[in-house]
């Protein structure tokens, strides 16, 4: 369980898109098959750009393999980072 205002465990994936060293709002993601997932990283990217004014960046984060993870992305309606390929090991280490 990660405990608000306590380092985040070290977290290293490739990512679908470019993206910045800024601060940076995680999402975590079930994957291309959930359409609650959808629904939900639908509006997360609708707010980036809210983020972004205040130099923080977004991402959405899954298990997914790259074409999955790609596939999650086109189906958005705005841009949004996505990473994918999260071993199950990592995901535990962060509690999910």
């Amino acid at each position: 369980m990660l405990i608000p205002r306590k380092p985040t465990p070290d977290l290293s994936l490739p990512l679908v898109g470019e993206g910045s060293d800024k601060g940076t709002v995680v999402c975590f993601y079930r994957g291309l098959h959930c359409p609650l997932c959808a629904k939900y990283l639908d509006e997360l990217a609708k707010l980036t750009l809210e983020f972004e004014k205040r130099g923080v960046t977004t991402i959405a984060i899954s298990s997914d393999t790259e074409e999955r993870a790609q596939g999650m992305a086109d189906k958005l309606a705005a841009p949004l980072r996505v990473a994918y390929g999260l071993p199950l090991s990592d995901a535990k280490d962060w509690g999910l």
